[in-house]
């Protein structure tokens, strides 16, 4: 039995060798129930499940936002999460994650077996002739949570082309943001979608390339980013900090603040190229081995 028909798809490729069923009915005969998700229905279902002898199995991935915002926090809201998250693992047969620094978390917290699926990358194609255009930047920022700060440096910096590729409705967004949205210079230019070749060429051709991202999923992309030496800006996270370092060619941001004096110093020029030395800042044999595994594939 699955739940939550959005993650379907996610949830049959990653176990595209095993032979499974797919449905909502809790009465039909299953022995696994796999679950994505954390709410009140999910806590008593899981509840009911487990009384029943079935193995709930947690697929992670939509929970990690959440664990990552609450990692440090011990406010009351963040302690009652990861109360009721842990006491909920706790009674699963498995959990999967996205990301070893996730199973490194969880495995203090519960006794539950934790395991790490990442799905695999598609091969990347040859886009060397792809010359990026100088004085072009990247905003890969999906929630729009950095476009007022994107519009004053617009402003700012009316010869440099940015592009900010993200969507989010316009009930999601604050009214000043609808207003920044509605009346962006004509060197700002929204990139709603994009396909997966679309996206490494984007990449290719950009000088700059910011990565608001906070979707740790997403974080071959990243990779991919770092792999083409490009001057990149980083929005830091519990996630990254052990893997990236700021540097002369490399910075993290934290905030408002840090994105704008950051990304100037880049428009600027002074901040380095990535060097052959120091492009791939990466502390963690995991990450470092899978990005040798993408220079591989980009050469």
């Amino acid at each position: 039995m699955i739940e939550n028909r959005v993650l379907l798809s996610k949830i049959v490729s990653i176990f595209d060798k095993t032979n499974i069923k797919y449905t909502t009915n809790k009465e039909s005969n299953y022995k696994y129930l796999l679950v994505a998700e954390l709410n009140q229905r999910i806590v008593k279902l899981i509840n009911e499940m487990t009384e029943k002898n079935k193995k709930v199995i947690f697929l992670a991935f939509l929970e990690e936002y959440k664990i990552q915002k609450y990692y440090n926090s011990n406010s009351v809201k963040a302690n009652e999460y990861k109360q009721l998250l842990f006491s909920i693992l706790n009674k699963c047969h498995l959990v999967i994650t996205s990301l070893p620094f996730f199973k490194d978390y969880l495995e203090k917290q519960i006794n539950t077996k934790v395991i790490v699926i990442e799905k695999a990358n598609p091969r990347l194609p040859d886009l060397k002739k792809t010359k990026p255009i100088q004085n072009t930047c990247l905003i890969i920022d999906y929630d729009y949570t950095e476009i007022i700060n994107v519009f004053d440096m617009a402003i700012k910096y009316p010869k440099i082309k940015f592009q900010v590729l993200g969507y989010r409705p316009e009930h999601m967004l604050s009214q000043k943001q609808i207003g920044i949205i509605k009346n962006l210079p004509e060197n700002v230019e929204l990139i709603k979608y994009c396909d997966f070749v679309d996206f490494l060429s984007l990449i290719k051709r950009n000088s700059i390339i910011v990565y608001c991202d906070d979707d740790n999923r997403n974080y071959h992309y990243l990779l991919y980013i770092i792999l083409n030496r490009k001057k990149l800006l980083i929005k830091n996270s519990v996630i990254y900090d052990n893997y990236f370092i700021n540097s002369k060619n490399m910075y993290l941001y934290k905030d408002s603040k840090e994105f704008n004096l950051r990304l100037k110093k880049i428009i600027n020029g002074t901040v380095a190229n990535l060097s052959n030395e120091a492009f791939l800042l990466i502390k963690d044999n995991r990450l470092e081995k899978m990005g040798k595994q993408l220079k591989k594939i980009i050469k």
